[in-house]
């Protein structure tokens, strides 16, 4: 009899428990999804800033080539013989 007792205690307390455990589980979920939330945001600044670097690097390579390309064709220029 005492082990029909027990069960019927363990049900109850299980029943107890049963709320609490269920906030757990959602605090956890919650705390989890934003994890998630929080890392895909700052990668998505990450690579935002990441783009908008190379793209002002390659805008900083064409600018040195033209003025590379300036400066020889000046040189080019002034170096000709003057013709009459």
């Amino acid at each position: 009899m005492t082990q029909k007792k027990d069960k019927a205690d363990d049900g109850a307390n299980g029943r107890r428990r049963q709320p609490s455990t269920t906030t757990a589980a959602l605090a956890g979920a919650l705390i989890g999804a934003l994890a998630g939330l929080t890392g895909s945001t700052l990668a998505y600044f990450e690579a935002k800033d990441t783009r908008r670097e190379e793209a002002q690097a390659r805008r900083s390579d064409i600018r040195r080539a033209a003025y590379v390309e300036l400066a020889a064709t000046a040189n080019k220029y002034v170096q000709q013989p003057p013709s009459c």
